[in-house]
């Protein structure tokens, strides 16, 4: 079962990303241009993982290490597919 924590620092986390996305939203709309959202995609699925790691009372180097590595991964492909793009 879940405890009253987890579901509270799921909530947490739901209503930081709502929040960061529909600024994201309202900034490409305001552009009128919605291919900005190719730059953030990575690091907005990654911060989750952010946001939990701040919320944990326990903060271990494995913890750390893990939330480096994801991020990591996230700015290869978004450099990746800033590559793509610039091929286009």
């Amino acid at each position: 079962m879940w405890s009253l924590e987890v579901v509270k620092i799921l909530l947490i986390n739901w209503g930081i990303m709502l929040a960061l996305v529909s600024l994201l939203w309202v900034f490409c709309t305001w552009r009128k241009d919605a291919s900005i959202i190719d730059r953030y995609w990575g690091p907005m699925c990654a911060a989750p993982s952010v946001l939990t790691f701040i919320q944990l009372e326990v903060h271990s180097t494995i913890a750390l290490l893990l939330v480096f590595l994801l991020y990591l991964g996230r700015a290869a492909v978004l450099a990746h597919h800033a590559q793509e793009l610039e091929c286009r």
